[in-house]
């Protein structure tokens, strides 16, 4: 973005960070002396409430005036209402996750640039001022899908989204190294719906969110989908938005048609609707608009049951859920990932390893290689690359997994046993005392 709009027309925005209830509670106990001990009850009954409930920001003190343990606390050390003030107050700044800046002017000319680039601004005041927002998403996914050099971008857009093989790899719940199907959410859904076409990728990737598992839509939708249960609308109505997505509500999209057609919304007020979903305000920061959408329904000829029914279906993607063109973007990065294990296995695995976040998801990403029936060797002196590859058609650790070798050290390895010069008799003794490379 610097280079195609200029660097001084780009920024990055920035963030305020407000305490939590549990950030409050660890530091005023530790200030005040007060035992770890004590805060201990406190905390197992803290009540917690949404971005848009209209107790946001009162958690400490609601638990601490309607709970037992908190009315002892209380009472005990009274100095803790302070807590009640510094809940939710600015704690620090930051740096937004995603969010990008760019002016057809300089980002100065609107506010005050950090020496690091960053906008001294949050996302509402960027809003406000009518800036242009960006959300500049990187995803380590797309590194992998890179690192594993068995295909290009063209050959991956190109690929046709109906290859029975790939289907099967989720079919087969080999999740590890698919993108969003190694959280555990998105795979107990998975599991249970039996994967014939895109779309249901799709959907899995939309129900294991917030609002639909929330609401029941998950679990509705998968009784669906197997056929044990008829797929049914609150109203007719209800099939021009649901009809394929088993009768279930699960994107923004949905949502706003239905606000906007049967409740009669605004634009303006869908606007609203849609920033509360992509927001996670809440059901009753959601719910406030429920009376509204009853009378505008009504107004149509709708009766009030119905009505009620519609907005108590639809209202818990307050919670959060996705819109379309988000799910169907993650659907596909998730599609290519299956087909690069189902083509070039033993490549993807070894980019996968390469890029694996921690030791855990590697152990992971190996048991399910071993599964599948590719066999790998954690470490070969005379094979191994620096990191995991695919020697000789086998999956094989580089000298990163022996203990003491960071990548200037294994890249040196390799480089003096091309030479000749690697002491192989050394290198015996540091293996035989290594826990590192002691894969499950």
């Amino acid at each position: 973005l610097p280079k195609r709009y200029g660097r001084e027309k780009v920024a990055r925005i920035g963030s305020i960070n407000n305490m939590r209830a549990r950030t409050v509670i660890a530091r005023v106990c530790e200030q005040l002396g007060i035992p770890d001990r004590e805060k201990f009850d406190v905390l197992d009954v803290l009540i917690e409430y949404s971005s848009g409930d209209s107790r946001y920001g009162h958690s400490l003190e609601d638990t601490l005036t309607q709970t037992e343990p908190g009315k002892r606390f209380n009472e005990k050390y009274p100095e803790s209402k302070l807590m009640f003030e510094l809940e939710n107050h600015a704690s620090h700044t930051g740096v937004h996750a995603a969010g990008v800046i760019v002016c057809n002017d300089p980002v100065s000319d609107y506010c005050t640039i950090g020496s690091d680039g960053v906008a001294q601004l949050d996302k509402p005041d960027a809003e406000m001022l009518g800036l242009l927002k960006i959300d500049a998403l990187g995803l380590r996914t797309l590194a992998v899908i890179e690192d594993s050099g068995t295909t290009t971008s063209a050959e991956l857009y190109a690929l046709k989204l109906n290859d029975p093989k790939v289907f099967q790899v989720f079919n087969d719940k080999h999740y590890a190294g698919i993108f969003q199907f190694e959280g555990q959410a998105q795979r107990r859904v998975a599991a249970e719906v039996l994967i014939k076409s895109f779309k249901q990728i799709d959907h899995i990737t939309a129900l294991a969110r917030p609002g639909p598992l929330g609401g029941g839509a998950s679990q509705k939708y998968i009784a669906r989908a197997a056929g044990r249960e008829p797929v049914e609308y609150r109203h007719p109505s209800m099939a021009a938005y649901l009809k394929d997505t088993m009768g279930v509500v699960l994107y923004q999209e949905q949502v706003m048609r239905i606000c906007f057609e049967i409740g009669k919304f605004s634009w303006e007020v869908v606007s609203e609707i849609r920033k509360a979903m992509s927001g996670r305000k809440g059901k009753e920061y959601f719910d406030r608009r429920g009376a509204e959408f009853v009378a505008g329904a009504t107004s149509q000829g709708m009766s009030k049951a119905d009505a009620e029914e519609i907005w108590s279906e639809i209202c818990t993607f307050g919670a959060w859920g996705m819109n379309k063109s988000h799910t169907v973007s993650y659907a596909i990065i998730s599609y290519w990932c299956a087909w690069l294990k189902a083509y070039h296995p033993l490549a993807y695995f070894a980019a996968c390893l390469r890029n694996a976040k921690d030791d855990t998801q590697a152990v992971e990403i190996l048991r399910e290689a071993r599964q599948e029936g590719h066999n790998y060797i954690a470490f070969d002196p005379a094979r191994s690359a620096v990191d995991w590859a695919v020697v000789d058609g086998q999956l094989i650790g580089g000298f990163k997994n022996v203990e003491g070798f960071g990548p200037a050290k294994a890249v040196k390895a390799v480089e003096m046993r091309r030479l000749g010069k690697l002491d192989f008799e050394k290198l015996k003794k540091d293996l035989e005392k290594n826990k590192k490379i002691d894969i499950p």
